[in-house]
Parts: structure tokens; C-alpha cells; sequence
């Protein structure tokens, strides 16, 4: 797993995030496992249980992302993937573009 995906971001640091994070640290040869949580004291939690890049920080937390799962409502999901990660991307990417208006 950490040859073809050296870097795991998990979005959601409920039952099924936070189970599939401590699952992933376990490994013989873990993955770097980001956790995206909302809440501070929940990030602060996961550290304490091992998984130390436990953040509240959306956009650090996929920056360097090989795999990106998603753990959290599906309602939630339009949110956070459009208006909070790739819609912020490609505005700057197409910023960078030599024939943006």
C-alpha cells in the first residue's frame, strides 16, 4: 500500500475514518496518514491514539495527497470536495494560465 500510495489523506475522523487510519499506521510499512477532522478536540484525540497528522486544516490535509477517502455524510460531500478543495485549486490554476481573462 505505501509503495502505490505513500501518502493516505482521509477525510472524516469518525468510526469508518478513524478505524481505516489506525488500520493503515499499523502496517509493517505505513503509509503517512493525514486525518481531516472539524474539530480541534477530535484532531487533538487522534493524535493521542497514534495518528499523528490529525489536522482541522482541509487544505494541508489533501495537499500532497496520492489517495484521497473519503469518510464523512454524504451530504457533506459536495461541500467539502467542491466549495473547499478543488474549487479553490482550479481558480488558482487557471490564474496561472497565460490567457486567463
Amino acid at each position: 500500500m505505501s509503495e502505490d500510495f505513500p501518502n493516505v489523506t482521509i477525510l472524516g475522523g469518525g468510526l469508518l475514518g478513524g478505524s481505516l487510519a489506525m488500520a493503515l499506521i499499523a502496517q509493517a510499512a505505513p503509509p503517512h496518514v493525514r486525518l481531516w477532522v472539524r474539530k480541534q478536540a477530535t484532531a487533538d484525540a487522534a493524535r493521542t491514539l497514534g495518528i499523528h497528522a490529525a489536522t482541522c486544516d482541509l487544505a494541508a490535509a489533501v495537499e500532497a495527497a496520492d489517495l484521497l477517502v473519503l469518510a464523512v455524510p454524504v451530504a457533506a460531500t459536495l461541500r467539502i470536495l467542491g466549495e473547499e478543495v478543488w474549487l479553490p485549486r482550479w481558480r488558482a490554476w487557471a490564474e496561472r494560465q497565460p490567457d486567463a481573462p
